[in-house]
């Protein structure tokens, strides 16, 4: 028996080599087995399951791609309800002007513009329902002859319906169009005009070619059975990638899957349907309604599992053969290293040791296992890697303190082993945000990044000594923050020697790296379980920096009973600050913004929710001021700013009331430089209408109909020239022709009243009483006498 090894003489049966050649051979032998009788199942479904992997993958592209091109049509639709010519043309009515036609030509011209730019929009139009007339990129037209003649849809869409309802930015599916001698498929987009108008005046509408829909999803295969297509909320099929499907809801297999499927956005149902499994994978869009599914027969992934199976057989084959011989190679070579072991000491020891070994063992592992015990103890070297490994050890077990995944028995065990030392009830969490700290010199960081534990560590041994144990590590995505975990009998923050550590931390780095530190401040807890908790309202407080400002200590005591979203800002003040950015009066501007700040921010309850929201409604009140007077963002700046972008970016508030300031006297400026010209000729209009019609009814509605402008910016623009207010005037206007009349003896005073637009006489004898000091019946006895 040569091809056994020589101690198989010393432990027979029992020998190693003789267990692991049985058990690799039982090994191989059994793994053969569970590879034949799984080996159909599992290749079925991993092909299934690589198929649904690699399927959703190109759906989720084809979504992307497909969302792309609708986020750019809803950038258009948005371009076009926002221009201030289409605004104003939806005021047209349909006795329309050479004026107005021009400013439908240079709508058109707009459009065409548009259009240029992508030619996977086959026609942009707009209707005006005042005027009825429809404008595309190309002319000018009535709206039934635009749609008998022009662009005809071959669907029965309500349109009377569509233009009369609200649409933000909606699809009406996909319709089948006859335009420029051409027909084909396109889907149709609508949004309503003015934005935020809830009865609209007009309608945008754009049609978007399919075959922005067909190029996003060739990358299906086409020779395989796999079914995609796109539906929306209605159910209504926008594109099916297979001819043979037709674009109808009543089709049986698309009815099935939407049933199964329901309301789900996204996810994977089994099914079967008419006998056959299938696979139905789904997704939404992420910026309408539209949702993507796709049908994956099962069989046509099992189809080619036969093949493999006839493979697995053979390679079950060959595999058994050459795992036999394979482990006996193998069994051999790792037991050499075993046999020569036991034949030096044969030979040393005369089978002396080996016969007490053999006392205490049968078979060699056991042993080599007491060498391997000895070896194991005597080297020295894994104790140094231990030693290299527990700095990163501490720091993991620190950071999963505070991330809350320590245990009882492993924690306290895994703190005497790497020598952290907890010996106090109270936990309490330390939070150092460096200020600034991307806009600091790469050197200041590099140098920051290896010494700032150190240095915060020294401090704080300086000033707490032995009264207290302090660990520290570095968080946050870019290690701008240092995390001090603060073992103590009782709170540092009871005690004011955190002040002291807080002022030597603040006084080093300022002197030494010339920053700051905004320092968040957790509770005291009587449990390290819950040092968590004290690390998330550390975090919180951080958040108040934007209300307290760079170089702050904010404590969760001071911050945990704030409400987070009030803000006082009434509609009063809202309507008065823009009357005065109407008027120009940069100085009562001022007041009012000094008055309402002072108010919501100069005081302890002002969180960042609240302090965001408030700025973003102070923008907000700006940007409707400045559409009102039919403006836009840029001609009043001079550039295309995105204002809610940029309140945003400022991180404190003296920054954001700033530049808050700063917007309400560019807006002032621009409106004292246009109202200059503008406010006279206004003027000018209101007196003659009033001299042509004092003998009606006179309100600044009617009157601001006429002239263009809402009732209160015509009453601040009429008070501004005239030095009275509206209704003063028109009073004083009628008085004096009142005064006129009564020299008349033959007319009665309440035919006066008429004459002069009183309906009631009591109303124009109280009136005549407060200019004239006397009734209108004691100035004619006045006048007789």
């Amino acid at each position: 028996m040569n091809f056994l090894p020589q101690s198989f003489k010393i432990f027979k049966m029992n020998s190693i080599f003789i267990r692991l050649l049985l058990g690799f051979t039982g090994f191989i032998l059994i793994s053969i087995l569970l590879v034949g009788a799984t080996s159909y199942t599992t290749s079925s479904k991993s092909l299934l399951d690589e198929v649904k992997k690699s399927n959703i993958l190109i759906l989720k592209q084809a979504r992307d791609s497909i969302d792309k091109e609708i986020a750019r049509v809803n950038d258009i639709s948005v371009k076009i309800a926002v221009n201030k010519q289409i605004n104003k043309a939806s005021y047209f009515s349909r006795d329309e002007s050479a004026s107005d036609l021009d400013v439908y030509s240079e709508i058109s011209q707009y459009l065409n513009s548009l259009k240029s730019t992508n030619d996977l929009y086959s026609n942009i139009w707009i209707k005006f329902n005042k005027s009825n007339k429809i404008v595309n990129f190309e002319d000018i037209y009535e709206e039934h002859a635009f749609f008998s003649d022009v662009c005809v849809y071959k669907s029965n869409l309500e349109w009377d319906k569509i233009f009369n309802g609200y649409y933000a930015f909606s699809t009406i599916g996909r319709q089948e169009i006859y335009f420029n001698y051409t027909s084909r498929p396109v889907v149709v987009f609508v949004r309503s005009i003015p934005i935020g108008d809830i009865v609209p005046l007009g309608t945008v509408v754009i049609n978007m070619d399919e075959k922005v829909l067909s190029s996003a999803i060739q990358n299906m295969d086409k020779n395989n059975p796999i079914l995609t297509y796109i539906v929306d909320s209605n159910n209504n099929i926008v594109f099916c990638n297979d001819n043979q499907y037709t674009y109808n809801v009543d089709d049986k297999l698309f009815d099935e899957v939407d049933s199964i499927i329901a309301q789900d956005k996204e996810g994977e149902v089994n099914t079967v349907i008419d006998g056959r499994e299938y696979t139905v994978e789904f997704i939404s869009s992420n910026v309408n309604d539209w949702r993507y599914i796709t049908l994956i027969p099962n069989s046509f992934i099992t189809s080619k599992v036969n093949n493999i199976r006839n493979i697995t057989i053979v390679i079950i084959i060959i595999s058994f053969i050459v795992g036999s011989v394979l482990s006996y190679i193998l069994v051999k070579k790792i037991y050499n290293p075993i046999n020569k072991i036991i034949s030096y000491l044969n030979i040393i020891n005369n089978n002396k040791r080996i016969g007490k070994e053999k006392d205490k063992s049968n078979d060699e592992f056991a042993f080599i296992n007491n060498i391997i015990n000895y070896v194991y103890s005597e080297n020295k070297s894994l104790k140094e890697s231990y030693n290299k490994s527990i700095p990163m050890l501490k720091e993991k077990i620190l950071s999963d303190l505070l991330d809350g995944k320590v245990n009882d028995l492993k924690f306290k065990e895994l703190c005497e082993n790497i020598g952290i030392n907890l010996p106090y009830n109270l936990f309490q969490v330390i939070v150092f945000e460096i200020d600034d700290y991307l806009n600091l010199d790469k050197g200041v960081q590099k140098r920051l990044y290896s010494e700032i534990v150190q240095a915060i560590e020294s401090i704080a041994l300086k000033v707490f000594q032995n009264s207290a144990k302090i660990y520290l590590i570095k968080k946050g995505k870019d290690k701008d923050k240092v995390v001090a975990i603060i073992n103590d009998e009782e709170s540092s923050q009871d005690t004011g020697i955190s002040n002291e550590f807080f002022d030597e931390v603040i006084k080093y780095f300022g002197q030494n790296y010339g920053i700051t530190f905004t320092i968040g401040i957790g509770k005291a807890y009587a449990s390290y379980e819950k040092c968590s908790m004290s690390f998330i309202e550390a975090l919180f407080a951080l958040k108040y920096k934007v209300v307290k400002g760079d170089n702050t200590i904010i404590h969760i005591d001071e911050v945990s009973d704030i409400p987070t979203n009030t803000f006082e800002y009434p509609i009063e003040t809202e309507r008065h600050l823009i009357n005065k950015l109407k008027s120009g009066d940069i100085k009562s501007i001022t007041s009012i913004l000094e008055e309402t700040l002072v108010k919501n921010l100069n005081n302890s309850n002002a969180s960042p929710e609240m302090v965001n929201n408030f700025f973003n409604a102070l923008i907000g009140t700006l940007v409707r001021t400045i559409y009102e007077m039919q403006s836009t963002v840029k001609e009043v700046f001079q550039s295309e700013y995105d204002l809610y972008n940029e309140i945003s970016v400022k991180s404190t508030i003296t920054e954001k009331k700033g530049y808050i300031l700063f917007l309400f006297k560019t807006v002032t400026e621009f409106v004292n430089k246009r109202k200059v010209s503008n406010n006279l000729k206004v003027y000018e209009k209101v007196i003659k209408f009033i001299d042509e019609n004092y003998q009606s009814e006179l309100s600044l509605d009617n009157v601001s109909e006429v002239v263009g402008l809402s009732p209160s910016y015509l009453s601040l623009v009429f008070k501004e020239v005239s030095g009275i207010n509206f209704v003063e005037y028109v009073n004083r206007y009628r008085i004096m022709k009142a005064k006129t009349y009564l020299n008349d003896i033959s007319l009665t005073v309440s035919q006066i009243s008429n004459k002069v637009g009183y309906i009631n006489s009591n109303t124009f004898i109280k009136v005549f009483k407060k200019y004239e000091g006397i009734t209108p019946g004691q100035f004619r006895e006045m006048y007789k006498k």
